[in-house]
């Protein structure tokens, strides 16, 4: 029930993602046009549409994953259990960071990161395979360990160390409470996007750590910044244990590096590849 409604309720979102990606490729194409540069611009086209239909595919079956995951299978207390001394002190290490701010960076600055992977990809032509293994191997790890290792959120395990949430905040994990219920008691998606309520592991975290891998040297200190601050505000705001953060960092830091080492070579920043051929458009 809940995959025959999660295919129902989101087929028009798949579609438009497939559009909107191929749409991001073809400017690519469209740069090179302009530079006058044909070769190569079929293979081009045909790879980002390609790639696009593999990588949203991917990102769809971790989805189906996660919310059958959410309504069938018994949440784990393992790591509430364990780590409630360590989630403690870090995130006492953490508290001189403003919630409200964490809040900001974690719920709007991040949101606008959900591009990132359909950007890298599509708009890399020399790193396109790469960048497209290292974000699936990311999505197909934390689907594994959604199955293996299915964990509530802080919020809910110690309730007793958020009593004082940013509004927004609260309002999320509310909404993801709610929605959760609904799956496991309806065993269907209230709707979709759904809040489905599994921690273990993080790819907030995992995707501020790969934009820092695949930044360049001038702006890796700032990337660093931002990937702190995810994971602050990923145990402030009580949506992560210590533990998915470590997770959700390796196994990005491990899709990289097999990338680099299935490719032979090491992964160059597409940002300023593509950046490049605008200014000269522009010139």
């Amino acid at each position: 029930m809940i995959l025959v409604s999660f295919i129902r309720k989101g087929s028009s979102v798949f579609v438009l993602s497939i559009l909107l990606f191929f749409t991001i490729g073809m400017s690519t194409c469209f740069v090179d046009m302009l530079r006058d540069d044909w070769k190569g611009l079929d293979r081009k086209a045909k790879e980002s549409l390609f790639f696009g239909v593999l990588f949203i595919t991917t990102v769809w079956i971790y989805m189906a994953v996660k919310y059958y995951v959410s309504g069938y299978v018994q949440y784990s207390s393992l790591i509430p259990d364990i780590e409630r001394s360590l989630f403690i002190r870090v995130k006492t290490i953490f508290s001189f960071l403003p919630a409200g701010f964490l809040s900001y960076v974690y719920e709007n600055i991040w949101g606008k990161l959900h591009l990132l992977p359909p950007v890298l990809i599509a708009l890399s032509v020399k790193n396109r395979k790469k960048f497209f293994f290292a974000f699936s191997f990311m999505y197909f790890a934390a689907a594994i360990c959604h199955i293996l290792l299915p964990t509530r959120s802080p919020v809910f395990c110690y309730p007793d160390l958020f009593k004082n949430l940013p509004d927004v905040t609260a309002k999320i994990h509310a909404e993801s409470a709610v929605d959760t219920l609904f799956i496991i008691k309806h065993k269907t998606l209230p709707g979709f996007p759904t809040l489905a309520d599994i921690a273990f592991p993080s790819l907030h975290v995992g995707y501020a750590f790969l934009l820092f891998l695949v930044s360049g040297k001038r702006i890796k200190p700032i990337a660093f910044v931002f990937y702190t601050l995810i994971v602050a505000g990923s145990i402030i705001l009580g949506f992560h244990y210590v533990s998915d953060c470590v997770v959700g960092t390796l196994l990005a830091y491990t899709g990289w590096k097999l990338a680099e080492i299935l490719s032979g070579k090491r992964i160059e920043s597409s940002f300023m590849e593509r950046w490049k051929g605008f200014r000269k458009v522009s010139d």
